[in-house]
């Protein structure tokens, strides 16, 4: 993933084997260039919820949930009052960011829980 954001790599890709117009170029290289965090967000929630699960600390995966689901409303406004960029970008923006915020309160949460 990481591969295709560069230059000559991403020009390849969506020039010749894609075949996409050369217009959609910026809007798309943002877009890569977000999601290849998106991986990353997953695999960390995944193992501190994990760590929590098995300290049956159930109830910070709940809460972090929660508090997920209110970030994402709140930064949903915040992009639609105040844009950033463009089109898809919002939602990838507002996706990773969420999961990365759940992440922290996860790891606040379970810090001093987790031995």
């Amino acid at each position: 993933m990481i591969l295709s954001v560069l230059p000559g790599v991403f020009d390849f890709l969506f020039t010749n084997i894609f075949i996409l117009d050369k217009s959609l170029h910026s809007y798309l290289r943002h877009s890569m260039i977000i999601v290849i965090f998106y991986p990353l967000a997953i695999g960390i929630r995944n193992y501190i919820q994990g760590n929590l699960v098995r300290n049956k600390l159930t109830s910070a995966v709940s809460y972090a949930s929660v508090g997920r689901l209110i970030l994402l409303v709140l930064f949903t406004l915040i992009t639609k009052y105040y844009p950033l960029t463009h089109g898809a970008t919002y939602g990838l923006l507002i996706l990773v960011g969420s999961i990365y915020v759940e992440n922290l309160i996860l790891w606040l949460y379970g810090k001093s829980n987790i031995k």
